[in-house]
């Protein structure tokens, strides 16, 4: 139970979605994995079962803290995985700050897991953190939180400053994908730094 004017930091998000019975489709909280220096995966567990002859309908709950950024994919068209990373707001929702064939953007979500970029500038225009909402809403949690491995908050251990101190040396690593662990293999040009 959470004091009164407190949020609560815990919350069950319900995921569905119909796809077609080869295409993926899944729920994982993403973390940073410091030893390997790219992003880390843990898998909620889901359940498919057929809907008509072609179809198949995946469901299942999974629990995230605020702050967690989950990246969900549900199913695939001709052209891109219908996948994307959803930070977890204070107000119990998740939203959408980025689609995973964004370069650029999948590069922000990590430096937001390695405590690189603050909360605040992880998402395109401008939103202020403990107020943003969106339509997937979870439900608080009762009892003790889950004991899982929390990645803390950027926004507190990094500041601005040491951001802008550190711009030239984060842009000229942005300057060579073939570096970066997620980006071998992948042909894409990256906008110049403006």
């Amino acid at each position: 139970m959470t004091a009164a004017g407190k949020s609560p930091t815990r919350f069950a998000f319900t995921f569905h979605a119909t796809i077609f019975r080869k295409d993926p489709a899944f729920v994982a909280r993403v973390t940073w994995d410091f030893t390997q220096q790219k992003i880390h995966r843990d898998h909620a567990p889901l359940e498919r079962k057929p809907k008509g002859r072609f179809h198949a309908e995946v469901t299942g709950t999974f629990t995230a803290s605020v702050g967690d950024i989950i990246e969900a994919q549900r199913g695939r068209t001709k052209e891109r995985d219908s996948r994307a990373f959803f930070l977890v707001a204070p107000s119990g929702t998740l939203i959408l700050v980025a689609f995973a064939d964004e370069l650029d953007d999948v590069i922000r979500v990590g430096n937001y897991l390695a405590g690189r970029l603050a909360v605040e500038d992880l998402g395109k225009g401008g939103w202020v953190f403990d107020k943003v909402r969106s339509d997937w809403n979870g439900e608080p949690v009762s009892g003790e939180p889950q004991n899982l491995e929390r990645t803390p908050s950027p926004s507190s251990s990094l500041s601005r400053d040491s951001m802008d101190h550190r711009k030239p040396d984060l842009l000229h690593e942005l300057s060579r994908p073939d570096v970066i662990p997620e980006a071998k293999g992948r042909h894409r040009r990256l906008r110049p730094p403006v």
